[in-house]
């Protein structure tokens, strides 16, 4: 048997092959080809711009009132909207004035360029394209969070307690069962699948008298 009907008797038994092939053999028409190419090269910049600025803005947030905006296609599209410049008929430019918070991190974010790079250019023929990528953004952003966070949060607050001299002299096995307690209350007060916010908060980062001390809101 042939490898093609080997590979069609075993999808009709259910099983799936992956066939490698390249970009020249699907798009054989040269000028689809290369209008293809261009939006490439076009939307590529876009997108690692766009997420060194959504990167910058979530650490800038929780270090300064630990508020982080939701984290969804509106978002990553504003980010992607923010660091590039918009050309052609019906251009739309970032809106500074309606986003304040997103603007003091892109103003941080332009200072940290060297001098000569340039905004990267965004055609509005570019917008289905980012639409989608901004989606699929979203997409990645909500499957970490639900697949570290908690997980990365317990690792977090176990290397706080053993950082604190209240613990040092502490079994290290009781310590480590300090983590999961807190970051079961942690998981009671913030659900970040709700979509309501990617990124909320803890409640314990926001007792008045820890002065960014968690650990004080519960001894």
């Amino acid at each position: 048997m042939g490898t093609r009907q080997a590979r069609r008797a075993g999808n009709k038994e259910g099983n799936l092959y992956t066939v490698k092939t390249g970009f020249n053999t699907i798009f054989t028409d040269q000028q689809l080809s290369a209008t293809v190419l261009q939006a490439v090269q076009l939307v590529s910049p876009i997108l690692i711009a766009s997420n060194v600025l959504a990167n910058l803005h979530v650490l800038r947030c929780l270090e300064t009132d630990g508020h982080v905006s939701k984290l969804d296609q509106t978002f990553f599209s504003n980010c992607m909207y923010a660091v590039s410049h918009a050309t052609g008929r019906c251009a739309v430019q970032f809106n500074r004035a309606k986003n304040v918070s997103l603007t003091e991190s892109l103003d941080i974010y332009l200072q940290q360029l060297p001098h000569h790079q340039q905004t990267p250019e965004r055609p509005t023929y570019l917008k289905d394209i980012l639409n989608a990528a901004s989606l699929m953004a979203q997409t990645n952003a909500r499957n970490h969070i639900n697949t570290n966070y908690f997980s990365r949060t317990l690792s977090w607050i176990r290397l706080q307690l053993r950082q604190q001299a209240f613990f040092a002299n502490m079994e290290y096995k009781f310590v480590r069962s300090l983590g999961p307690k807190l970051c079961a209350e942690q998981q009671q007060t913030t659900s970040p699948a709700s979509g309501t916010c990617c990124l909320d908060t803890p409640a314990w980062f926001n007792h008045p008298h820890t002065s960014g001390n968690f650990l004080s809101t519960w001894w």
